[in-house]
């Protein structure tokens, strides 16, 4: 059986809690379940007080096969972060401007940049998978998209383990604007669609945004912005008589859990077959942030009563 965890962002204090929780127990190297095992949704950086703790947390798992780890978007950035652009040698992949840096530098001064320990973590992030997959659920950070994952396999850029090849495709993948980096970057960022003419707005971090995510796992009978965006009401509110593109919806039973969607309010699900795990810990102290997990217990569709969360109340 399978505890699936959303996005943790550097808060070991309420992982530990929320495993120990979940009937893990720490054994002197890893935390352990008989029965059960983890799945981590990827984001474990950024933001938290507790960076280095829990990539230790996590690899130890991963490392005692009690966890399988996925990739997130930042643990993405993170690694381009550190690879010079082919085309540039001057530039990186992931461009070193204010705004980025502001997002990663947390972890920059936790790791120490440039230190050994940066490039141990840098590495271990190169081996992690961007999604998971077995006969009953799948498991990505933001969006799954077969045609995605499949033309990524077709091309080598992934192994059957839905692991980045190798440094080659690190590089073309990390390069804007490439078929790869487009299919990543929806992968673990999910969808968004350019806003109308003269229409945009700040995101949490303050940067202005033409583009909006999309609730791609609400059913075709929603089609406007307003029922659509991932936008504040207010805002969404705005945008009630303009009809969104057409883009793929979730259409499968198969159950899927994702995270990086930053949820507030008690856990459920989002549909019979798609749960969000991301309830908002990166932004701790606002709006009841929580560490979240869902119980899988075999069942063909998902059961409200199966998720479990802290709710954060401070790092010790």
């Amino acid at each position: 059986m399978f505890d699936i965890i959303g996005d943790i962002h550097g808060h070991a204090t309420p992982l530990k809690q929320l495993l120990i929780q979940l009937g893990y127990q720490y054994d002197g190297n890893s935390y352990r379940n008989p029965q059960r095992k983890v799945i981590f949704l990827g984001d474990y950086i950024d933001r938290g007080p507790d960076q280095v703790e829990v990539y230790r947390i996590v690899r130890a798992m991963v490392d005692a096969d009690q966890a399988i780890a996925i990739m997130g978007n930042h643990e993405l950035n993170a690694v381009l972060w550190t690879m010079k652009s082919p085309s540039n040698p001057d530039q990186f992949l992931r461009p070193h401007t204010t705004h980025n840096r502001k997002q990663h530098d947390a972890f920059l001064q936790q790791v120490g940049e440039n230190s050994d320990l940066h490039a141990e973590i840098i590495e271990w992030f190169r081996t992690l998978p961007l999604c998971y997959e077995n006969n009953d659920f799948r498991a990505v950070h933001a969006y799954w998209n077969t045609e995605a994952l499949e033309y990524l396999k077709q091309q080598d850029f992934i192994d059957s383990q839905y692991r980045i090849s190798n440094a080659d495709a690190w590089k073309i993948i990390g390069t804007r604007g490439s078929q790869p980096y487009l299919w990543v970057e929806q992968l673990l960022k999910g969808i968004e669609l350019p806003l109308p003419e003269g229409v945009s707005f700040f995101d949490k971090d303050g940067k202005q945004r033409f583009e909006v995510r999309v609730r791609w796992w609400l059913s075709m009978e929603f089609s406007s912005f307003a029922e659509v965006a991932l936008l504040d009401w207010q805002i969404a509110a705005q945008l009630e008589h303009i009809t969104t593109p057409v883009f793929s919806r979730y259409e499968d039973e198969k159950l899927l859990f994702i995270g990086h969607y930053w949820m507030t309010g008690h856990p459920e699900r989002l549909s019979p077959y798609v749960a969000c795990l991301d309830f908002s810990i990166g932004k701790a102290k606002i709006n009841d942030s929580k560490l979240g997990a869902y119980r899988y217990h075999n069942e063909k569709q998902l059961n409200n009563n199966h998720f479990s969360f802290v709710v954060f109340e401070g790092e010790n």
